[in-house]
């Protein structure tokens, strides 16, 4: 993982989509084609220039396959949490925050 994240507009502009075409790939289960990897900071999308560039080349597998492969080659220095909260219900949230954090870095 770099030590800058993309943004939505900046991740729609890379691959020369809409916005609403990311969003609804956001929708989609990781675990499905046309799902997108991605990660949560607060509220806030985020996405690894990396792993979307190395998505898009691989033919654009499930989301849950490139996050993966990226767990098991090892982050350049950033580890992935999951902490599970409060779900909000229905389809606005998936009741998990993910943080991201410099390895070796306080917790």
């Amino acid at each position: 993982m770099t030590d800058q994240l993309w943004t939505v507009d900046q991740a729609a502009r890379f691959l020369q989509k809409s916005r609403r075409w990311i969003y609804y790939a956001l929708r989609v289960d990781e675990e499905e084609l046309g799902s997108i990897p991605h990660t949560r900071i607060g509220r806030s999308l985020r996405f690894d220039p990396e792993i979307l560039k190395e998505w898009a080349m691989s033919g654009c597998p499930p989301a849950a396959a490139m996050m993966k492969r990226n767990r098991r080659a090892g982050s350049a220095g950033f580890e992935l949490h999951a902490t599970p909260l409060h779900s909000r219900g229905g389809k606005r949230g998936t009741g998990v925050q993910t943080k991201v954090q410099k390895k070796g870095a306080r917790r």
